[in-house]
């Protein structure tokens, strides 16, 4: 535009101008510069077409936002699910350890870990027991044992260590 002002006016006249016009409009830089109308359409345009892909990017945005959290939450929903199930089934586990034991002991199994061993998990506890009791007995203090008698004293137990025992003790009154 100063170009085209030159050819009109002089040069004093346009410092002039110049001067006048940065006193009205003090962040100007100088004078206005004159743009075609085909680049200001261009440049407009160019504007439009950016608002408008910053304006699908945020939606698109925000849909991936929404998808994301949905899906994060979903799967944390798996996982306390799968967590709950877990922890269901090891106390279910650890009850039917301890009604295991239970009825070993009322049993009077000897030795838990071996009786454990020899039970059918699939099958019923007490018949299985029961079925120890007939096939494994060593297993078990059954009624009739000789329970009496403590452990490495190097007695037998029975009826004859009895009578034997009943004949010492009347012999040394």
């Amino acid at each position: 535009m100063k170009e085209f002002l030159k050819k009109y006016l002089g040069e004093e006249e346009l410092s002039k101008l110049e001067e006048a016009y940065k006193k009205d409009h003090p962040d100007a830089q100088g004078l206005p510069v004159y743009i075609s109308k085909k680049r200001l359409d261009e440049v407009l345009d160019k504007e439009k077409t950016a608002k408008a892909e910053l304006e699908t990017l945020k939606k698109e945005n925000e849909t991936l936002k929404t998808s994301n959290q949905t899906a994060i939450d979903e799967a944390v929903k798996k996982a306390v699910d799968a967590a709950k199930a877990e922890s269901a089934k090891a106390l279910e586990d650890q009850k039917k350890g301890y009604e295991t034991d239970a009825a070993i002991l009322k049993a009077k199994g000897k030795n838990l870990v071996a009786i454990k061993a020899l039970i059918d998990p699939t099958k019923e506890l007490a018949k299985e027991i029961e079925r120890l009791q007939k096939d494994e007995s060593y297993l078990f203090d059954l009624p009739g044992d000789d329970n009496d008698v403590p452990p490495g004293t190097g007695k037998k137990g029975g009826d004859e260590e009895k009578k034997k025992q009943a004949e010492l003790e009347k012999m040394r009154r």
